[in-house]
């Protein structure tokens, strides 16, 4: 946990380039959210669990993925989350790329592919867990789905149905939801 904020701190301290109000608290509070949360789910299924490094950057930044010009994302070539701060979201809205982003990297831990719409699930029960322990005010949940549906390929890119990786709005939606009001268990086998 301390490497992970150590990480975070210095990456922040970075990469930010003077975009204070793009986010209004502390990445490293809510990395220590989702971290807190994955360190429960994993000791309660008896498994180890090593907290990834996130670096919080503005523009461009060369990756073992490619550079970072394509917004946030988990790597895991390196095995980092690269939290890049683009646009003009809520803290709910950098919540759930944290925690959807946070769950690929858990997909990539347990052996599992990469799915979009699990990882929409597993960030809606993140959130709702931070909401329940007061981590979150309620008003997360509102920047956070409107952040998930505009995440959707067919909102953001207009992209034929086929060729969508990360998931249609309405689809997104619902999984976000779904593990926002049913939490984990309802997201698909992780464990």
């Amino acid at each position: 946990m301390r490497r992970l904020l150590v990480a975070l701190m210095v990456a922040f301290a970075l990469g930010n380039t003077g975009s204070a109000s793009a986010l209004s608290v502390d990445p490293g509070i809510l990395a220590a959210q989702v971290d807190a949360y994955w360190a429960g789910q994993f000791a309660a299924h008896g498994l180890n669990y090593t907290s990834p490094s996130v670096y919080v950057v503005e523009g461009y930044v060369d990756t073992p993925c490619g550079p970072t010009i394509g917004g946030p994302f988990y790597c895991p070539a390196d095995g980092k989350i690269y939290l890049v701060m683009e646009g003009n979201l809520s803290d709910g809205g950098w919540f759930v790329i944290m925690a959807h982003e946070w769950s690929h990297y858990v997909q990539d831990q347990l052996g599992m592919p990469f799915e979009e719409l699990q990882a929409d699930c597993v960030a809606g029960a993140t959130i709702g867990n931070a909401v329940a322990m007061g981590w979150a005010p309620g008003s997360a949940y509102n920047g956070a789905l409107r952040t998930a549906i505009r995440g959707g390929d067919d909102f953001a890119f207009g992209a034929p149905e086929e060729e969508l990786i990360h998931g249609i709005a309405g689809h997104r939606s619902e999984e976000f939801n779904r593990g926002f009001l049913e939490g984990i268990g309802a997201c698909g086998a992780l464990f």
